[in-house]
């Protein structure tokens, strides 16, 4: 996997002259019973349609994980996912 995560919250703590903080993830458990890995989280949040045609209130949200880095675009490795 490529190290995209790790540089963005690094330049993220330096600019923001912040000592924590870092990007949201997904743990990823493998299949085959091998290492853990960390995905960004991607989070669509929307308000959902009501049965009668307005929007709900309360936002929803959608969370997926990209099959490719989306900063670099690096495919992730299948045993990976």
């Amino acid at each position: 996997m490529c190290d995209c995560m790790g540089q963005l919250n690094k330049n993220m703590r330096e600019r923001l002259k912040a000592s924590d903080g870092e990007m949201d993830y997904i743990l990823m458990l493998p299949k085959n019973g091998n290492q853990a890995s960390l995905y960004p989280r991607l989070q669509f949040l929307y308000h959902r349609q009501k049965k009668d045609g307005t929007q709900a209130k309360k936002l929803s949200n959608y969370t997926i994980c990209p099959a490719f880095c989306p900063f670099c675009g690096k495919k992730y490795e299948e045993e990976d996912r």
